[in-house]
């Protein structure tokens, strides 16, 4: 794995050895910032502040800062997964900029934010039905600022509802993986 695009291009990115987590692919995480950045939404990720849920391997996250991101924030629960992400900052220098926090990313609830994130990664373990409550988690939260774009990655054909006050934007499908691209109302 490596990062696809920004001032870290082509920098590679630690995974598991084994199959506990499956990554994102960097043509799929290439795809999707191709969307962010020249689809219908435009999202420009200077200065933004993002929140990576489900971090894994933190290459969502790691991206987004390569790209211009001020601050993200990664949350995972597994402490090898954990490790993974803490490593992956430290290769990259990415350390000031970041925070991880150990927590089951399905209930958030309102921990300790100082500044609300612009866009949020969701790639929860596939069939799990995790997506929509760690959004609407992040959402009672207080986690998402007004009109924060969401990115939910899943299994294809997999039910992914959204909850009241985010409208989808962008829908596609990758294999065996479906990408959702919303943006939050409220």
């Amino acid at each position: 794995m490596r990062i696809v695009g920004g001032t870290h291009r082509g920098r590679i990115l630690l995974s598991p050895k084994d199959n506990t987590v499956r990554p994102t692919s960097n043509k799929v995480r290439g795809a999707i910032f191709n969307i962010l950045l020249n689809g219908k939404v435009r999202f420009n990720f200077n200065r933004a502040y993002v929140l990576d849920l489900f971090a894994g391997t933190g290459a969502f996250g790691c991206e987004a800062l390569s790209r211009g991101a001020e601050f993200c924030t990664f949350v995972e629960n597994a402490q090898a997964s954990r490790m993974l992400v803490q490593k992956n900052i430290a290769n990259l220098n990415f350390k000031n900029m970041t925070r991880v926090l150990t927590y089951d990313a399905t209930q958030l609830g309102s921990f300790v934010q100082t500044t609300k994130s612009n866009i949020i990664f969701i790639d929860a373990p596939y069939s799990n039905r995790f997506s929509t409550l760690a959004l609407v988690g992040a959402m009672k939260g207080g986690w998402l600022a007004n009109h924060a774009l969401i990115v939910i990655e899943d299994k294809s054909g997999e039910s992914i509802v959204l909850p009241t006050g985010v409208k989808g934007i962008d829908y596609r499908i990758y294999g065996k993986t479906q990408v959702i691209i919303a943006r939050y109302t409220n």
